[in-house]
């Protein structure tokens, strides 16, 4: 999906923003279908709160991660998902009181370690590294994308599956509008 999301940057749509279109409608045809075929169970205002900025955060994840994709290989931004785990265990740990054992511990950092080398660029002499600008930018987006799956978790908590996924969908096409 990568590779075909780099790929319709470079030959069709050009501009990273563009690609938020095909989210708004598979976004809101998973919201229809989810209400068809399941409905939507209620759940209180605030959680309903909670639900918009999760949507919010998915689409503020996905504009980062399209930039970053814009101006960098597919090779070089594929990895750093895998630090996503490393903000998802912190906030994960410090929001809804999860343990994690100390093999999954050091998976997460092995990951990272990984991730973060086959990303740095050398620059002129072969002792300096540097981040580029696509590695910031795809800190934003395992930032937002791990904010927004800790708060799916926690709003697990007060509906169904079928009902958050939906309402998550929904707020993220109405993001987008």
């Amino acid at each position: 999906s990568n590779l075909l999301d780099k790929y319709l940057l470079e030959k069709w749509l050009k501009n990273p923003l563009l690609s938020l279109n095909i989210i708004f409608f598979v976004d809101l045809i998973a919201a229809v279908a989810v209400y068809f075929t399941h409905g939507f169970n209620s759940i209180s205002p605030m959680n309903i709160m909670l639900v918009v900025i999760c949507g919010a955060l998915s689409i503020m994840g996905a504009v980062f991660y399209f930039m970053a994709l814009n101006i960098e290989e597919v090779s070089r931004i594929v990895p750093l998902f895998n630090i996503g785990p490393l903000f998802i265990l912190v906030l994960a740990t410090l929001f809804l009181g999860e343990v994690f054992t100390p093999g999954k511990s050091l998976g997460i950092a092995l990951l990272i370690i990984g991730s973060v080398l086959i990303t740095i660029k050398k620059v002129e002499s072969k002792r300096k590294f540097h981040f580029g600008k696509s590695m910031w930018l795809m800190l934003g987006c395992l930032i937002t994308s791990a904010i927004a799956q800790v708060l799916t978790k926690y709003l697990l908590r007060f509906g169904d599956y079928w009902s958050i996924f939906g309402y998550t969908r929904l707020s993220g096409a109405l993001v987008l509008i």
